[in-house]
């Protein structure tokens, strides 16, 4: 297959599945192996932040008009102001990063004790980070598409 055909079907892959409830990176890299690609090679791990950073400024302009009408409209109050997403964005990371902490500490502190106390290799380090930027990039992106289209169904 054409290199540059499989990169267009890994970015429709991409793009279809980004904003659905699932991980998109797994499904591009389903894709990469179903195309005989090594989703390992530096290349294609570049290829997959790259299809990940054209996602995100898709959903910026995407996004962009109504963005600006939310901080245009910050100084109103009531439900749908600007004020009210702000809030409903903050507590969302707030409850997000209070699960994912605690989380975190009952995995490392129960789950991996109970496997090295079984005999089992626990694999230590990883970036945390990214998870964390995935849910603050993503977390008022997906709170406003479901609040819009909340208030734009029939009924």
């Amino acid at each position: 297959m054409n290199q540059y055909l499989q990169i267009l079907v890994l970015a429709l892959i991409q793009g279809a599945a980004e904003l659905l409830p699932v991980s998109s990176s797994a499904h591009v890299i389903l894709a990469e192996k179903l195309m005989g690609l090594d989703p390992s090679k530096p290349d294609m791990v570049f290829l997959l932040v790259m299809l990940h950073t054209g996602t995100m400024f898709a959903v910026l302009v995407y996004f962009w008009p109504r963005w600006q009408r939310l901080w245009l409209s910050a100084g109103k109050t009531g439900p749908g102001s600007g004020h009210h997403f702000l809030e409903m964005v903050v507590l969302a990371t707030a409850a997000t990063g209070v699960l994912g902490g605690g989380l975190i500490l009952l995995i490392e502190k129960v789950v991996f004790v109970h496997v090295l106390h079984q005999g089992g290799k626990v694999e230590e380090g990883g970036d945390r980070r990214e998870p964390a930027v995935r849910v603050v990039g993503h977390g008022p992106v997906r709170f406003r598409g479901g609040s819009a289209r909340r208030r734009s169904a029939p009924g």
